[in-house]
């Protein structure tokens, strides 16, 4: 009869744990999900990563690929491309239900330039949504992607650079190079400069007196 109720004891004291645990995690999890709906995806993210961590067992498989998913939206948001393809992926390999991880997957190796991984996952989005819009786009910016230059990137060919030259010829002789008249560098119009380097002696005679360059005398 003791031990009986010895046993009884224990069964509810492992039950009374057990709850225990699932409670605190429930509580976690819904504040973490609070966090998220007032737009503090750090705070949610890190509220979401404490309680990944502390989901081990077997039978919490589920509610870690549901935690995995919110930790990588708010990745999403967080503009954390790395940590976004990590945990979508973690929320794939948990078995996930909602087919959006493959295409958050897809856009988040897109970003970090993973080209090939994001098409293949595209793809297999596709395969659950055939005419999804934004996962062709997708498609065709990893595949574009390669042939366009990075903005770091400064080279160019030399027929470009031949083609420059041919057409913005540059002086190469130091008498190519047209002189400055002294007596113009002064304060003035344009039309003023302009008459004064013309050199003729009709804009010479219609420049103002300011501009007028003074006859040497025969003396």
């Amino acid at each position: 009869m003791n031990q009986r109720i010895l046993h009884i004891i224990i069964a509810a004291l492992l039950i009374g744990v057990v709850w225990g645990a699932v409670g605190c995690k429930g509580a976690k999890i819904t504040e973490a999900d609070e966090a998220y709906d007032r737009g503090e995806y750090n705070d949610a993210a890190v509220i979401y990563r404490k309680v990944y961590n502390k989901l081990t067992k077997r039978e919490d498989r589920w509610l870690r690929g549901e935690v995995a998913y919110m930790m990588g939206l708010c990745y999403r948001k967080l503009n954390q491309n790395s940590r976004a393809s990590a945990a979508f992926q973690s929320a794939i390999r948990y078995e996930y239900e909602d087919s959006m991880a493959l295409f958050y997957l897809a856009e988040a190796q897109q970003r970090e330039g993973r080209y090939a991984d994001a098409i293949e996952n595209y793809r297999a989005f596709m395969e659950y949504v055939p005419d999804h819009y934004q996962s062709q786009i997708g498609i065709r910016g990893c595949q574009m992607a390669p042939l366009v230059r990075r903005p770091g990137d400064n080279r160019c060919s030399r027929s470009a650079a031949s083609r420059r030259a041919r057409t913005f010829p540059r002086p190469t002789a130091r008498s190519q190079i047209p002189p400055r008249s002294p007596r113009c560098v002064r304060r003035g119009s344009i039309w003023e400069v302009a008459l004064c380097r013309a050199g003729s002696h009709s804009a010479r005679m219609s420049a103002p007196s300011s501009c007028r360059v003074p006859r040497r005398s025969s003396s």
